[in-house]
C-alpha cells in the first residue's frame, strides 16, 4: 500500500506488513503499534491448540519467540534508521527491552491542536477539538481535549498526548449536542474518584445544575460538586 504525505507529496512511503518486509530493505524505516495489548508487538492473542504440534518446542521457554523473531525482521530492514512508535504509556515489553540492550534515542511526537484540524479538514472537517485547563489524569502530560464527531453528533474526551486514556462521553444525551457543548466543557473537571470527567448536568428534580461523573452509569461513579459561583448558562 502507498501512502501518500500532503506535506511531501514527493516522498515515497510504503506500508507493508512484516512478513511482507521480509527480504527487503528501506531508508528509513517506521514500526507502529509497539503498544502493551492483545493486537499489540507482540499479539498477545494465543495460537490455536493444534499448532504444538508443529511449533518448534525450544521456543516455550522464550517469551512471544514468533513475535520476536518478527520484531527482528522489522529493525533490520533499514539502510540508516529505524523508528518504533509506542504510546508514552502502557507500551511493548520490546521497548523496554531496547533501552536495555541498545543506544537508543527518545523522541517525543505529539500532534499540535494546528496540525490536527488540518488533518481534519483533509477528512471534511468530522471532528472539532477543543481544549480545557485540565491536565491528562492518566499520563499528567498530555492535556484533556473535547473530541466533537460531527458527522455523528457525540463528543468525548481525550488526551492531547494520545496516552491511550478514554476519558467518556461529554454528555449521552443527545440534546446536549449543540453550542452548550463548548460554553460549558470550560467548567469540566477530572473525575478524581474514576479517572472519568465532571461535566455540567442537571437535577432532574428542581432543574438546578451541578458537576457530576459522566461515568455514572458505566462506573457507578456517583461523584458531584458544586458549581462555581460564576457559571453561566447564558
Amino acid at each position: 500500500m502507498k501512502i501518500n504525505y500532503f506535506k511531501k507529496p514527493n516522498l515515497k512511503i510504503e506500508y507493508k506488513t512484516v512478513h511482507k518486509s521480509k527480504g527487503l530493505d528501506a531508508d528509513y524505516v517506521i514500526v507502529l503499534n509497539l503498544n502493551n495489548k492483545l493486537n499489540g508487538f507482540p499479539n498477545k492473542m494465543e495460537n490455536d491448540p493444534i499448532l504444538d504440534f508443529v511449533n518448534n518446542k525450544k521456543d516455550e521457554d522464550i517469551d512471544y519467540a514468533e513475535e520476536r523473531r518478527l520484531f527482528y525482521v522489522a529493525l533490520t530492514r533499514t539502510k540508516n534508521n529505524v523508528y518504533v512508535f509506542h504510546k508514552s504509556i502502557n507500551y511493548s515489553q520490546f521497548i523496554d527491552e531496547l533501552k536495555d540492550e541498545n543506544k537508543v534515542d527518545k523522541l517525543n511526537f505529539k500532534f499540535s491542536n494546528e496540525e490536527l484540524m488540518e488533518i481534519n479538514n483533509l477528512l471534511g472537517k468530522k471532528f472539532e477539538v477543543i481544549e480545557t485547563d485540565n491536565v491528562c489524569p492518566n499520563c499528567g502530560v498530555g492535556k484533556v481535549n473535547l473530541i466533537l464527531n460531527n458527522e455523528k453528533g457525540t463528543s468525548y474526551f481525550r488526551c492531547s498526548n494520545f496516552c491511550g486514556w478514554d476519558g467518556g462521553p461529554h454528555h449521552n444525551e443527545s440534546r446536549w449536542y449543540d453550542s452548550r457543548q463548548i460554553a460549558y466543557v470550560k467548567y469540566a473537571k477530572v473525575c478524581d474518584e474514576c479517572g472519568g470527567m465532571l461535566v455540567v448536568k442537571e437535577n432532574g428534580i428542581d432543574g438546578s445544575n451541578f458537576l457530576g461523573c459522566n461515568f455514572h452509569k458505566e462506573r457507578d461513579c456517583c461523584n458531584s460538586i458544586d458549581l462555581p459561583s460564576d457559571f453561566d448558562l447564558s
